[in-house]
């Protein structure tokens, strides 16, 4: 009863969130199916929830994650950087390398998971300095070389929050 209280909450606060936000319904309803465990009742949540923010593009930019070993905590960077950037076609992630930039969103995808990563390691291997985020940011998004570019750790850190928060 305790699970199922927890879901419907969720739910409810999902709700809530997309109606003020003036986005569309879930694509599927997150309340307990009856027939399921506990455990699964919060993968449907979660992934719920990101197909409410992604659609279709959660498949592409998860087998491009899961190709460069963007897992857990990087994927949810990962997707909070599409949300920041929120880049058209061939400039979803706002990767501006040439064999990235106007591709498609694989292509995209799959060089931000793999800066993600690379960084990751390059930021435990320097210590830890700051947080990732800002580490991430001054290295490929600095914002002191574009007055933009000073939305953009801000603007992770949100979608971060978001994301792990829904």
């Amino acid at each position: 009863m305790k699970n199922i209280s927890k879901i419907v909450f969720f739910a409810i606060l999902f709700t809530l969130t997309f109606w003020l936000s003036g986005c569309s319904e879930p694509k599927a309803d997150p309340v307990k199916k009856p027939d399921s465990k506990p455990d699964e009742d919060f993968q449907i949540v979660e992934e719920d929830v990101f197909e409410v923010h992604f659609g279709d593009e959660l498949p592409v930019i998860r087998k491009a994650a899961e190709r460069n070993n963007c897992r857990g905590d990087l994927f949810v960077i990962l997707l909070a950087i599409r949300k920041a950037e929120n880049g058209g076609p061939g400039k979803e992630f706002g990767v501006i390398h040439e064999k990235a930039w106007g591709t498609n969103l694989d292509t995209q995808a799959g060089w931000a998971a793999a800066t993600v990563v690379k960084n990751h390691k390059r930021w435990i291997d320097a210590g830890k300095p700051d947080d990732f985020i800002t580490f991430l940011g001054n290295r490929y998004c600095p914002p002191h070389l574009d007055p933009e570019n000073e939305n953009w750790q801000p603007n992770v850190r949100h979608w971060v929050r978001k994301l792990e928060n829904s």
